[in-house]
């Protein structure tokens, strides 16, 4: 069973400034930092691919498995199928880790789990020029007819490998980011959105 003290996470060393707590571009578009949450990849074991699709698919009451890019959420946590073995999980540190608990015991025998929670900052975009801010430094179509929302893909923002999320809500997007590209990754948001007169807010 896995212990409930492997899903620590760590919340120092943000590369945000310190104060204000917040950035915003006006109301347009806001960006903050989420602390505590718990991210696990899924790989699927060889030749068990559509057996750990059949299990997520059952822990999250679905008849059938994820499409690809696709997610889908159960007890706040939320699951993207983000390769074709591949699965990223994404909750709350506080509100879901005996749910984060559950599915790892339905897929021990199909997957390998990794707690990348300690590896990437997450990143809260919101507001309506997120997708326009986003399109500038990455090659994804984050259109909603080509990435479904909530969904999932891997890419890269200029040089920094990213996994972007699409939220339920239409003008917001997760953006997780290795702790070594970071500060690149504020920095190059910073420029890209200088249209939108940025200012930084408490």
């Amino acid at each position: 069973m896995p212990e409930t003290s492997a899903l620590r996470v760590r919340a120092d060393q943000s590369p945000m400034p310190r104060t204000p707590a917040e950035s915003a571009v006006e109301a347009d578009l806001r960006i903050q930092e989420r602390h505590k949450v718990i991210q696990l990849q899924l790989i699927s074991r060889n030749g068990k691919s559509e057996r750990l699709a059949a299990e997520i698919a059952k822990f999250l009451g679905r008849e059938a498995p994820l499409t690809p890019l696709a997610g889908a959420e159960r007890d706040g946590l939320s699951i993207f199928a983000t390769g074709p073995r591949e699965y990223w999980v994404l909750a709350d540190g506080d509100l879901a880790a005996k749910a984060m608990i559950a599915l790892q015991e339905a897929v021990t025998e199909s997957a390998s789990v990794f707690n990348q929670s300690d590896s990437r900052h997450v990143f809260m975009l919101s507001g309506r020029h997120v997708l326009d801010v986003l399109a500038k430094g990455s090659p994804l179509d984050l259109c909603a007819q080509a990435f479904p929302r909530p969904g999932a893909a891997h890419s890269v923002i200029v040089h920094i490998p990213v996994l972007i999320v699409r939220c339920l809500e239409p003008d917001a997007c997760e953006v997780l980011v290795p702790r070594s590209y970071a500060a690149s990754f504020v920095a190059w948001l910073k420029e890209a959105a200088l249209e939108q007169r940025p200012t930084v807010r408490g």
